[in-house]
This record gives structure tokens, sequence and C-alpha cells, in this order.
């Protein structure tokens, strides 16, 4: 099956996974050649990527206006009741 731009952009986050599993699992197994694995192995990028676009897309709206954690004189994210 061929993956377009648009398919990436237009397909639901289960058939994101569905397809990416049997990406993978075409690339685990190993055996059809060098040049299958490098577009698997590529495919499997592309995937991923539009997952994190999503999760990130989907962060922004729960989390509008985030503020950084700040560093403490001991450490990181320790209490201040001392």
């Amino acid at each position: 099956m061929q993956f377009s731009e648009d398919w990436f952009r237009q397909a639901s986050d289960v058939e994101l996974e569905n397809e990416r599993e049997s990406i993978r699992l075409q690339y685990v197994v190993g055996d059809q050649g060098i040049e299958a694995a490098d577009v698997q192995y590529d495919l499997l990028h592309k995937f991923d990527e539009e997952m994190v676009r999503r999760a990130n897309e989907q962060y922004a709206i729960e989390n509008p206006n985030p503020q950084p954690r700040r560093h403490r004189e001991h450490g990181w994210y320790l209490s201040n009741d001392d």
C-alpha cells in the first residue's frame, strides 16, 4: 500500500496504529531484502512523526498556556517547605 501525505493526515488513529504495526512486523521478520527494509524503516518514521504531531496538537489544545517547571536551589521539582 502506498502511503501519501494526505493519507497520513486523513487516517484515523486506529488506522495509523494498525498499519504501523503491520509494517513493523514485516520489518522485524526481515526476509524481504535490504531495499524493502529501508522503505519499511522510513515508513515507520513517517508513522511516528504523524502520531507525535497529533499528540502535540492534542497537548496544545488541553494545555493552552503551559508553564515551565522551576529549578530549585537543591534540585528539580523540590518543594519549598523546608
